[in-house]
């Protein structure tokens, strides 16, 4: 039967399932908690059907933490059964207050009296047909141990169909002042501070349907220690009355939304009025818009800077002539060394001053801008720098920038800009994008869509914008130093400058009102340079949160993420049994061994099993970690003999109380099925780039455990590849939710430290290589998979017109006999020993790369080499095949240069063309260097595994086709659908199965059913 399609929330939902193993780890975690406040929940009820009360009542009852009162006012319901209901439920729990109004006060009146009622320092405002999540209390709580301060909590919410079906998940930013003016987007769960709210006087008479978005805006004029908790906490009940459904079913509420939102902007003193913005009108949606009017006669200074192509600088400035209605402005073109001759005819022809600033022969944005600002009129109040190839499109486009300006708070302000197929092409800025470096919020939506949640149409706040049209104030530009000429010359300049401010304490807004096009990099390139990468991520970090953009969310478009799941913080120590295959010097082995140390230190109890010995045992005992080897025979047993086996290594797991089973490579797939026997989940990385069931056949003679190999993929939590293209091999890295993708890392400063010891001239004279040589390199054990025959072919072939060369194969393994002996036999037969050498195999390779002067990869196949990333930290010049993860290590012709496998020809045109252009040379090594130095560090792997690891510990373990969603299920369950398919594979062994297939798969699956209807009731 073909599973039904699941949206990228329905996987999410699953991610984050509330089971019982989560519940008792929240119970001992509160009997941890110093502070245990008292939450009081405000429910005004009128007139709805006892079923949502009852289940509304129910998800209060269910919350794990206990410290709780409901305080329910009945609004004069005239429907009968209510006062019944409300009457049982407060009987049979002393934490239920009722009280009973005999005049209809409203939503508003009625909330005020349940905060009458209430005793609890914080207050939960809950809808009498909504659900609370059954850790929604404990999370505030939670929260509440390191922030006692919190004046206002919000979380973030989903919507419920009356027949239980959950959808439409709102994923919220971090505390948004600007934001809450454009729409109530704070919505549930909302909690304050009881004291708080009533020194505002509760809710306000006259805005009901809009009563909480009034509360909210007079609460965050009292307090700024609002806290947003990323986690859907609440369930709003989607009934036809709702203002959710659609602003029109309640039009008062909207009436409401404006006047609340027109008296917050009284309060502040902006010059604006409230209305809704004609998409709103349209999708019945309930956003505002603030009309800004009599936005003053500050004088603004429009810098462009440009070189050249008149044509872009004259249209940018002719649409702002044409176009703009405000007045008090003024242009000043930057010119950046203009050779054209129609560039300066141009420039001669216009009233507007022209600044030369060019320097040297580099382009320097930055040191452009700030040198712009400098020879600006001291009655200049405001900076508006635009780019050279944008054209207005709103003619009040400054008004809208610079109504904003009316807030002391705000640092600066970014226009909506479109491509010209008007898709947008700037929406605000998301800092961490790509691999922790920003991107343009909304990237290619149509400009005619509203995007998720309305943000790509309404003014918000975004941690920066672009100064491809932003906003500033002279005096906050001055303030934080403008922008940074020294080290982001070209790239991240603006993101940089939108930090500073924020540092400062201002805040940053997007406003959609202000549009225009913007024809990206068509007067200069796109690429960013990789020492502004650098500069960028040594000054900020490798960026992992954005405030303003929720972490359950991905991608410029807002999708919901179907790779996190919940973490839940954890006092003890995590137990973690690693399991490799061999103990050996080599690949896997030692990259387990480096994730091992990096989590043995940040505090995880560490325990490493595997079948065979080797020398990396020791290194794993001097770390303080324990080893286990353990015979473990598995090649060519029966199935029934794998499953004795399980069941005796799932016996000692269970005994040894581990957490998690973190498995490396393929071939120990069993240790899957070990986790799933003990009900604990497993994290596989798979490091092979091969086919599963090819390579499980070599290490297996049984076909049915070459299937059981291939079908332990639904088990783990996680599927970790070490790049995209590996990945690939196993399905669709961007559309399976178990799939992570974690690059190998390595450690800078090790080499780093060796470099500074050791110079390139001192080694190359210990090694005896004579002035003018040049040393080419291959790092890796000799097999044919590394292809060091193709190397010494293309060896030969450049040794023929160059004999000052020096061809280095580091890793010769006498246990490889027969291509070893190929090896030597070639480099003999060809009269080139002197010029190249077969280095035996050596953990001490970094001389090798200390002396050369090109490194080569000439492998078939790698999933993401260690080699490469230590060439690359050498600042090698490199050329490798194009093979699986080397096209993610490095951008061809940028990083290194990319040669088809098993081509010598091609390989040695390539290094011939590194040792012809010394240009060519060091600019890949520099691009290399920064390229792994910004991507492919220790410490990035190190944060990602253990992310995965924190995640996988509250996961259900898969059970072979056989799902369960809710752990609440008995031990029974999971054993007879584990036993179900140990009888399955028994028959396949003995033949049965494949013989009578369509009668086996209909006994399974009525096993199945049987044992579904079975969980169903006993959770029922």
């Amino acid at each position: 039967m073909k599973r039904p399609a699941l949206s990228d929330y329905d996987i999410w939902m699953n991610n984050f399932a509330f089971t019982e193993k989560k519940r008792n780890h929240v119970l001992s975690e509160i009997e941890r908690f110093s502070y245990k406040p008292l939450i009081s929940i405000a429910t005004p009820v009128y007139n709805i059907e006892d079923v949502w009360l009852e289940k509304c009542i129910q998800s209060v009852l269910a919350q794990t933490y206990a410290n709780w009162e409901l305080c329910i006012v009945d609004d004069a319901s005239t429907r009968k059964g209510i006062r019944e209901v409300l009457q049982r439920y407060s009987k049979s729990d002393s934490r239920i207050k009722t009280k009973y109004l005999t005049q209809n006060l409203h939503i508003s009146g009625a909330t005020n009296e349940a905060l009458d009622m209430a005793g609890g320092e914080f207050v939960a405002f809950l809808d009498h047909d909504d659900e609370l999540h059954p850790n929604a209390l404990y999370e505030i709580v939670n929260l509440l141990q390191s922030s006692k301060d919190a004046d206002i909590i919000y979380t973030d919410n989903d919507m419920i169909k009356t027949e239980g079906k959950r959808f439409g998940p709102k994923f919220k930013p971090d505390w948004s002042p600007e934001l809450l003016l454009s729409y109530m987007y704070i919505s549930h769960l909302f909690v304050c501070r009881t004291a708080l709210v009533r020194e505002v006087g509760g809710l306000r008479k006259g805005y009901e349907g809009s009563q909480d978005h009034d509360l909210a805006l007079r609460l965050s004029e009292m307090t700024d220690r609002i806290y947003h908790i990323p986690k859907i906490l609440y369930h709003a009940r989607l009934m036809p009355t709702s203002v959710s459904r659609s602003g029109d079913s309640k039009p008062h509420a909207i009436a409401c939304g404006i006047k609340a939102v027109q008296d917050a902007v009284i309060r502040r003193g902006f010059r604006a009025t409230v209305d809704r913005p004609d998409f709103a009108i349209k999708a019945k949606y309930g956003n505002y818009k603030l009309n800004f009017h009599d936005s003053g006669n500050e004088r603004v200074a429009i810098i462009i800077p440009t070189r050249d192509r008149v044509d872009l600088l004259k249209r940018c400035i002719d649409s702002i002539e044409a176009k703009t209605t405000y007045k008090n402005y003024e242009i000043i073109i930057v010119d950046d060394r203009s050779q054209e001759e129609a560039t300066h005819r141009y420039f001669n022809s216009i009233r507007h001053r022209v600044i030369k600033a060019g320097y040297g022969v580099e382009f320097n944005f930055s040191r452009i801008i700030n040198r712009a600002v400098r020879e600006s009129g001291d009655d200049i109040e405001y900076l508006l720098f635009l780019n050279n190839d944008t054209e207005v499109i709103t003619d009040n486009w400054i008004e809208e920038m610079l109504g904003w300006m009316q807030s002391p708070e705000i640092g600066a302000v970014g226009a909506k800009l479109l491509y010209s197929d008007n898709t947008i092409q700037h929406a605000g800025i998301i800092l961490a994008l790509h691999e922790g470096l920003p991107g343009h919020a909304f990237k290619t939506l149509p400009e005619s869509s509203i995007g998720y949640l309305s943000l790509a149409n309404v003014a918000r706040n975004s941690s920066a914008v672009t100064a491809a049209c932003m906003l500033t104030r002279r005096s906050s530009f001055e303030e934080v130093g403008g922008f940074d000429e020294e080290d982001l010359s070209e790239a991240y300049n603006d993101v940089d400058y939108c930090l500073k401010l924020r540092e400062k304490g201002y805040r940053i807004v997007f406003t959609p009102y202000a549009i225009l096009y913007h024809y990206e990099g068509r007067s200069r390139g796109r690429r960013v340079p990789v020492n502004n990468e650098h500069a960028f991520r040594k000054k900020w970090g490798n960026i992992r949160v954005d405030p303003y953009f929720n972490p359950n969310l991905e991608g410029w478009l807002f999708r919901v993420r179907k790779d996190v799941r919940e973490v839940l913080p954890v006092s003890r120590k995590i137990k973690i049994l690693l399991v490799s295959h061999n103990f050996n010097y080599e690949g896997a082995p030692l990259s387990l061994l480096s994730i091992a140390k990096g989590l043995h230190k940040d505090g995880y109890e560490i325990s490493v099993l595997s079948p065979k010995d080797g020398v990396l045992k020791d290194a794993y005992i001097e770390n303080g970690m324990e080893v286990i080897v353990r015979d473990i025979r598995l090649a060519g047993v029966s199935v029934a003999a794998f499953y004795e086996e399980i069941n005796k290594l799932a016996a000692w797991v269970s005994e040894s109380g581990f957490d998690i089973i973190f498995c490396n490579t393929l071939n120990i797939f069993y240790a899957h099925y070990v986790a799933q026997s003990c009900g604990i989940p497993s994290i596989w990385c798979i490091r092979e780039s091969a086919i599963a069931a090819s390579l499980l056949k070599r290490y297996f003679e049984n076909d049915a455990l070459v299937k059981l190999g291939i079908e332990a993929a639904e088990i783990p939590t996680h599927l970790i590849f070490v790049s995209k293209e590996t990945a690939r091999l196993f399905g669709d890295p961007e559309n399976n939710g178990a799939f992570r993708i974690i690059h190998n890392g390595i450690g800078i400063e090790e080499i780093e430290k060796y470099k500074m010891t050791y110079t390139k001239n001192r080694l190359r004279k210990e090694y005896g290589i004579p002035d003018g040589v040049r040393v080419i390199t291959l790092v890796g054990t000799t097999n044919r998979r590394k292809a060091q025959d193709v190397f010494i072919r293309s060896a030969v072939e450049l040794l023929k017109k160059d004999n000052k060369l020096l061809f280095n194969i580091v890793g010769g393994r006498e246990e490889e006999v027969e291509y070893l002996g190929m090896l030597r036999k070639m480099i003999s037969d060809a009269g080139v020993g002197k010029y190249i050498r077969i280095i035996p195999e050596t953990p001490h390779v970094f001389p090798y790369y200390r002396i050369s002067d090109i490194f080569v990869c000439a492998s078939y196949a790698e999933s993401f080499p260690r080699v490469i990333l230590e060439a690359m930290l050498f600042k090698l010049p490199i050329v490798a095949t194009k093979v699986y993860g080397i096209q993610e290590q490095i951008e061809d012709g940028i990083s290194g240069l990319l040669v088809p496998p098993g081509d010598h020809n091609i390989l040695s045109e390539k290094i011939a063309l590194l040792l012809a252009d010394e240009s060519l040379t060091l600019g890949l090594a520099e691009n290399a260097y920064y390229r792994v130095i910004n991507k492919f560090t220790y410490d990035n792997m190190m944060e990602s595994y253990k992310r995965c690891i924190n995640e996988s510990i509250f996961s259900l373990p898969n059970y072979h086709g056989f799902t369960i969603s809710d752990e609440r299920s008995p031990l029974l369950l999971k054993k007879l659908s584990y036993s179900v398919n140990q009888y399955r594979h028994a028959l396949e062994r003995d033949g049965v199965y494949e013989g009578n297939k369509k009668t086996m798969k209909k006994l399974c699956k009525k096993l199945y059913g049987l044992f579904s209807a079975c969980y169903e009731e006993d959770k029922n």
